[in-house]
């Protein structure tokens, strides 16, 4: 896939290089107006950030995941053996529940 994106929103390359998606949005519109199209309605869904209201832009990146599953003993025992803390001591329940019941992520 191609990713049009750089890492802080800017756009890679071409002609609207450096500016911001919405900056790069404006600017594509000007540049087919004046080639004779024309703007219509439509509806579009975009995600917008629920604290800054600010729209969500998808991003290309390289991912990894871990499996879990494997850890669970030695994340169990870390903790019952003292060698890690958990501080307050009484968040030592919810870690232990939350190890039997982790998931890959």
């Amino acid at each position: 896939m191609l990713n049009i994106m750089t890492p802080d929103g800017k756009i890679q390359e071409g002609p609207y290089m450096g500016r911001t998606m919405e900056e790069a949005r404006l600017a594509i519109l000007k540049d087919l107006k004046d080639l004779c199209f024309k703007k219509e309605p439509h509806k579009l869904r975009v995600g917008i950030s629920y604290r800054s209201k600010a729209v969500i832009q998808p991003y290309l990146s390289k991912q990894w995941f871990i499996k879990m599953s494997h850890f669970k003993e030695t994340l169990i025992s870390a903790v019952k053996e003292k060698r890690v803390s958990l501080i307050p001591k009484h968040w030592e329940e919810t870690y232990y529940h939350w190890i039997e019941n982790v998931r890959a992520w």
